[in-house]
């Protein structure tokens, strides 16, 4: 035992104040190397989970926002889409009635009748195209959904096979 004693010279049987012992010094020892090791095989371990989960939960966030920003995307064409189709129907309309006001009733009927059939005609080609976008879209949409889930799950997910059950989840 190594003492180190702080006592006054006319004290008999005094230990000191501080008393260092081999124990204590052995412990503290102990206690480092228990210390380094649950560091590298608890610590570290679990440190190194957590930062993966974080940066797959960012690449998830991040995926998300993208389809949602091309999905905002393609509904702002599709609306696009149809003002045009709009404005040319209403022109459409307008010349048929112009050119038709000056010619007799008969001829009149048949102008309205014509520009009816344009603008249903147009009506029609516009539903075609914007069901056409939004089939696109959601198909788009589901697929993103699973690149998404292949990158989450870290496994490479087969579009063919998954999309319908992704396409369940993207609203009509």
């Amino acid at each position: 035992m190594v003492a180190a004693t702080v006592c006054p010279v006319d004290v008999p049987n005094c230990t000191g104040l501080l008393d260092f012992n081999l124990t204590l010094v052995i412990q503290v020892v102990i206690f480092g190397l228990t210390a380094a090791i649950l560091w590298q095989l608890i610590w570290r371990p679990i440190v190194e989970i957590l930062e993966k989960r974080d940066q797959r939960l960012a690449a998830g966030e991040y995926a998300g926002r993208e389809a949602e920003r091309l999905y905002e995307e393609g509904l702002a064409e599709v609306q696009t889409i149809l003002e045009q189709a709009r404005i040319s129907a209403r022109e459409l309309l307008a010349e048929a009635y112009r050119s038709a006001g000056s010619a007799a009733e008969k001829v009149r009927a048949a102008a309205v009748a014509e520009a009816r059939a344009l603008t249903e005609a147009a009506l029609t080609e516009i539903r075609g195209e914007r069901d056409a976008a939004v089939a696109s879209l959601r198909t788009r949409a589901v697929e993103l959904a699973v690149l998404a889930a292949s990158r989450l799950l870290h496994s490479d997910l087969d579009v063919q096979r998954y999309a319908p059950i992704a396409a369940q989840a993207v609203p009509q």
